[in-house]
């Protein structure tokens, strides 16, 4: 009795109280951000000439390590933003994140030289890293103890397919615009502050408390002799955690490491296809930018199937 009690206790969830609705708002609003993020992050790749004729630079190679740094950033933040969010909260974490993108992109529309540019890239790419990393981590809070993961997951997918081709229409709009370097970043920086305002107004899924020690979100926990285990882990715990995992678990470089390539290989996808549209094909910019929205219809069929998924994967739990 006592264990079944402490096991109730300690896994108790703010979500846990919360109505399908309720999640899904959730699941919504990250998801949106995600999307934003993404389709703002683009717009550096389709600027790439225009910063070569703002600073002078001949070598194109030097122009996309600004993109290159902004991945590296991207990296840094995930492992360090990621395990702060188990401590302090994925809302409060997100909304850092948020302000700090805008932030670092006033730098960027307002560098003076390329260097500057570069640095402020990564520093921005460290800052949106949680729009990706923080999503999975709701739907962990949400769905930890449900089947219904799928159609979440999949809203997860869109986002991360439809974003990248959203960047290209709205920079393509800027370039046919004529607009100065500095637009490609300020539309970030007021993008992004606008998002922090309504994700103020969404709840956490992760308690506090519950994060560095579940004693606190749950109160007085009954534990007996034969019960009795390490003492609840602190905030150095969640912030080492993510690199001893990396070092023992080689599933999660290895997903990771496709995950990457994965992205990578549908962005560089979404660049070359306009490229071929517009100087082989003889489409405007508008229109190849437009075109290359329909290569996320494929991601949208798989909202549809997972229903499906889902109830297949809940008949084979019953019988086995």
């Amino acid at each position: 009795m006592e264990k079944t009690a402490r096991t109730t206790l300690s896994t108790a969830r703010p979500s846990d109280k919360w109505s399908s609705k309720g999640g899904w708002y959730l699941v919504c609003a990250y998801c949106a951000w995600e999307t934003i993020a993404l389709t703002l992050s683009t717009l550096y790749s389709f600027a790439q000439p225009v910063v070569q004729e703002r600073y002078g630079v001949g070598n194109v190679q030097i122009v996309t390590l600004g993109q290159s740094m902004q991945i590296m950033g991207n990296m840094l933040g995930v492992s360090l933003l990621s395990p702060i969010s188990d401590v302090f909260g994925r809302k409060k974490v997100t909304i850092f994140s948020m302000l700090g993108y805008s932030a670092f992109n006033l730098g960027t529309a307002y560098a003076p030289n390329l260097p500057t540019l570069i640095l402020f890239m990564f520093l921005s790419g460290a800052a949106w890293s949680t729009s990706l990393s923080l999503v999975p981590a709701v739907f962990s809070d949400l769905y930890l103890d449900r089947d219904d993961i799928g159609q979440p997951i999949a809203l997860f997918v869109i986002g991360a397919s439809v974003g990248p081709t959203l960047g290209g229409v709205v920079a393509t709009a800027l370039m046919d615009a004529g607009a100065d370097l500095k637009w490609y970043f300020l539309i970030t920086v007021f993008v992004s502050a606008a998002c922090a305002i309504p994700m103020s107004f969404v709840p956490d899924s992760l308690s506090v408390g519950r994060a560095g020690d579940g004693s606190k979100a749950t109160g007085p926990v009954l534990q007996s002799k034969l019960d009795a285990g390490p003492p609840p882990r602190g905030g150095w715990y969640f912030l080492t955690r993510v690199w001893y995992l990396l070092a023992t678990e080689p599933i999660i470089w290895i997903t990771g490491i496709y995950n990457g390539l994965a992205n990578g290989v549908f962005v560089l996808t979404v660049g070359g296809s306009i490229t071929t549209l517009t100087e082989f094909k003889g489409f405007s910019l508008m229109d190849a930018a437009i075109s290359i929205i329909f290569m996320a219809i494929g991601v949208v069929l798989v909202w549809f199937v997972m229903p499906t998924q889902t109830r297949l994967y809940r008949e084979d739990k019953t019988r086995h």
